[in-house]
């Protein structure tokens, strides 16, 4: 009976006049405006009231001994405030728009925070990484002296991730999760040649229908993990946390016992939370603006089909008394209807997709005026969707066009470049510690499984591996599968 109804809704769109199609088009594309700008507002109404209570009353911010970021967290946080209130009032295109470049503006500023952030959770991330090895390497000593791998067990080993691989096979994220979280465990064991083959083959491969600024964007997030202390303004913002990375990095974790290093371990795990905290208190500022730009781009376009102001009348009392329950009494009333708007969302874009199709298969069918209307929805969409804090420069680029294969090959080269120069005045242990993990993120290298199974056999050789290298990757992978397979 569906696919009968599905059929009939194609002949209605095809049998449609020009002027017909063009009027479902506005109408359709007026619902989907109409429904988000809703969703969004619900969304800022508990999370607007959510860093009200982070700011005012569990001070969030004074863990932060840096002015000059904080004042710009500050100023986001006032923008954000005075921006929501206005967004209830009367206002003109003219004052629409400077709003919108306002909180473009801080935008930006917050998303230069984040990166150098990021920047420094990802070395401190490399110094736990490079203490568990060490202590790794102090326990395997004492309770894998008389242990022994055979070839059959290597074998048995293999032949267990392969099964798992071809029973995921049909899942592609599952199966890229899958090889990526081996990567990351197995003992890194391959020629710096070999290593920049495999990045390059595999880039030119993932990357060769990319547009060219996302190419570019992906090349420079490699980079950054890799090795984050190239990166632009690192050690400059947030100068206080850079010290405290910078300091566990001077730390030569080879000469420290199993007590030593548990105190570091702690002491790494402590700042980590605290960073996270704080560059997800950041992201979340950030999404927050991007939902107040729906709301101001829809504005005076849209009319609410809700009650702000009587909405906003609990808000003001949130504000004045900070009351939780007050808070999420009304949450939990507007999560609601975030999922039943997200679900009518949803139909009315397929619908959209499918009048769209059609139109854009008629021959000179699409107005000046109509192409600005998609976009226009397309820019409103785009800061909706964003739920991770993107890159504005990324969010609108203006380079629509594949990448030229010329540019991806050096662009590749450039970061294979960053990578030598990179490891050149690192140890051998953390050299490969950095290989192993952007080997593991990029996704699926090697040419094929048999490749793929081929360099864990060889991983795993005695020969070329520690013994206890060997068997705790056999049992981390093991456990790692079993869970896997349970789930």
């Amino acid at each position: 009976m569906k696919r009968k109804n599905e059929a009939n809704d194609k002949l209605d769109i095809s049998s449609l006049s020009d002027e017909e199609l063009e009027n479902k088009i506005v109408n359709i594309n007026s619902k989907q405006l109409s429904i988000i700008q809703e969703i969004s507002y619900y969304f800022l109404f508990s999370s607007v009231g959510e860093i009200s209570k982070l700011i005012k009353t569990d001070n969030f911010l004074n863990q932060l001994k840096i002015e000059d970021e904080k004042e710009i967290i500050f100023e986001s946080y006032d923008i954000i405030i005075n921006s929501f209130k206005k967004i209830h009032e009367k206002l003109s295109d003219e004052q629409i728009e400077h709003n919108i470049d306002l909180l473009i503006h801080i935008r930006k500023k917050l998303y230069h925070l984040s990166n150098s952030m990021t920047g420094y959770l990802t070395e401190l991330s490399y110094m736990k990484e490079l203490l568990d090895y060490h202590v790794m390497k102090i326990l395997n000593k004492k309770h894998s002296k008389n242990h022994k791998i055979s070839k059959k067990d290597v074998i048995f080993f293999i032949n267990k991730v392969r099964r798992v691989l071809d029973i995921s096979k049909n899942d592609y994220n599952s199966f890229v999760n899958l090889v990526s979280n081996i990567l990351s465990i197995i003992p890194f064991r391959m020629s710096k040649y070999k290593y920049f083959d495999i990045i390059k083959t595999t880039l030119v491969r993932n990357c060769n229908n990319y547009e060219t600024n996302l190419a570019k964007n992906k090349i420079e997030e490699y980079k950054m993990i890799f090795d984050s202390t190239l990166i632009g303004d690192y050690g400059i913002i947030f100068d206080d946390y850079f010290t405290k990375v910078q300091r566990i990095k001077n730390i030569n974790f080879k000469n420290k016992n199993l007590d030593e290093l548990n105190l570091i371990d702690e002491d790494i795990v402590n700042l980590s939370i605290k960073m996270h905290e704080i560059n997800l208190f950041i992201s979340n500022l950030g999404i927050i603006i991007n939902r107040l730009l729906v709301l101001y781009l829809t504005k005076n376009r849209i009319d609410f089909t809700i009650d702000i102001n009587d909405c906003f009348m609990k808000w003001k009392q949130y504000e004045e008394d900070m009351k939780d329950e007050l808070l999420e009494s009304i949450t939990k009333t507007f999560e609601i209807e975030i999922k039943n708007g997200e679900k009518k969302l949803l139909e009315q874009m397929e619908f959209f997709d499918a009048i769209s199709k059609e139109g854009a298969n008629r021959k000179g069918f699409f107005s000046n005026d109509l192409n600005d209307l998609i976009i226009y929805t397309g820019k409103v969409l785009t800061y909706y969707n964003d739920k991770n804090f993107t890159k504005d420069e990324l969010l609108f680029s203006e380079e629509c066009e594949v990448v030229e294969e010329v540019y991806l090959y050096q662009l590749i080269d450039s970061l294979i470049q960053y990578i030598n120069r990179s490891i050149s005045s690192m140890n051998n242990v953390e050299r490969k510690i950095r290989m192993r993990r952007l080997l593991s993120v990029i996704e699926l290298p090697f040419k094929n499984i048999e490749e793929f199974l081929s360099y864990i056999e060889y991983s795993l050789d005695e020969k070329v591996t520690n013994i206890e290298d060997i068997v705790f990757a056999m049992n981390k992978i093991n456990d790692w599968l079993d869970k896997y397979m349970e789930r």
